[in-house]
């Protein structure tokens, strides 16, 4: 049950990562920020990686650097970078930004208390 509701959370915030998260998007050129929004698009919908994030999730007591350090630096996201990125310099750059976002928007109250919000109604 708890594993169910942590993945229910995990969903709510890949939402939210998409939906405001990107605003924590620090980098200077617009095509990267782009590129950025539809990255994280693309791992919301993988089902493999919301598995794999409520397990890293799960197995972490609080969502720190190194929590957004192990996400960003699975294969999913990996993937993602490389399908849409060319050069190296700019995958790193864009890797930064995820690893940001995903950080700041964790510990983002008003995330969390939309995410709470969402569960509460799921739970009803």
């Amino acid at each position: 049950m708890m594993i169910a509701i942590l993945g229910k959370v995990v969903f709510y915030f890949l939402i939210e990562l998409v939906d405001r998260g990107i605003k924590y998007f620090t980098g200077e050129s617009k095509e990267h920020k782009m590129i950025t929004k539809d990255i994280l698009g693309e791992l919301k919908e993988n089902q493999a990686f919301v598995k794999q994030v409520t397990k890293i999730i799960n197995d972490t007591d609080r969502f720190t650097t190194k929590t957004a350090k192990e996400i960003v630096n699975l294969r999913a996201v990996s993937a993602a970078i490389n399908k849409r990125v060319k050069e190296e310099s700019d995958r790193k750059k864009i890797k930064e930004q995820i690893e940001k976002i995903f950080y700041n928007t964790w510990n983002d109250s008003n995330v969390l208390s939309r995410i709470s919000t969402n569960i509460k109604k799921d739970i009803k």
